[in-house]
């Protein structure tokens, strides 16, 4: 995985940022990357709501293989400045509020709510995303659904809090966060055609990308991704 500037926010641990160098003349200089795997992180890692450090070995984008025995990379702990998090009932919007999420937040070694985060990147214009959520109803057993809107119109056209407000309420059981033009989450997205909604499962007692999908999955076809990946633990 490509190593980020320390500058920029995607990540809330910064062992996956590279720190600028210093030359023999104290300016700026260009240096090969460190191994991450050999060095001490930059800031301690980002932690889930029960004080549990987030995982910062094996980061990466690339899911694990369908029928494969090699597990995929660790999801990196993406930000989201802007999101909604999942009700168990419905709520009005005039008290709905936005907030800051991060993937830490879900990450769940010791399964005390969860064991499985269906991730969805999807667009307010994709009928295949809507029907997605029409089928899903309602998020499924010891899992929890984390809806990411990337564009509002075909043209690519970043979606906006409004947007975000109106995509939540129709399923406001999942959690739902903008990431405007896939910025965050696109070496996921660049896996599926434009069109097509991503489904990713991540374990979240590991944070792996377990599964992948291009396209809408039934009911039905989700349960038995869910399974599967319960079953390789």
């Amino acid at each position: 995985m490509s190593l980020a500037s320390c500058t920029e926010a995607d990540c809330a641990d910064l062992a996956t940022c590279e720190a600028p160098t210093k030359g023999d003349a104290g300016t700026d200089a260009a240096k090969p990357a460190r191994d991450a795997a050999t060095t001490e992180p930059a800031s301690p890692p980002a932690k889930n709501p029960y004080g549990e450090d987030y995982p910062t070995e094996n980061l990466g984008w690339t899911p694990r293989a369908r029928g494969s025995s090699t597990p995929g990379n660790v999801i990196p702990n993406v930000v989201f400045e802007t999101a909604i998090r999942g009700s168990r009932n419905p709520v009005p919007s005039t008290l709905v509020q936005s907030t800051r999420v991060q993937l830490a937040d879900l990450f769940d070694p010791e399964e005390r709510k969860h064991d499985v985060i269906v991730l969805v990147l999807a667009t307010t214009w994709d009928a295949e995303s809507k029907q997605f959520f029409e089928d899903l109803r309602f998020t499924p057993e010891k899992t929890v659904v984390l809806s990411v809107l990337g564009e509002r119109t075909p043209t690519g056209e970043a979606p906006t809090s409004a947007d975000l407000l109106s995509w939540w309420e129709p399923h406001y059981w999942a959690w739902s966060a903008l990431d405007g033009g896939f910025t965050k989450l696109g070496k996921l997205q660049e896996r599926a055609h434009p069109k097509m909604p991503v489904i990713a499962l991540i374990d979240a007692t590991t944070m792996e990308l377990a599964s992948f999908s291009a396209g809408r999955l039934s009911a039905d076809a989700l349960g038995s991704e869910i399974q599967a990946v319960r079953l390789r633990r």
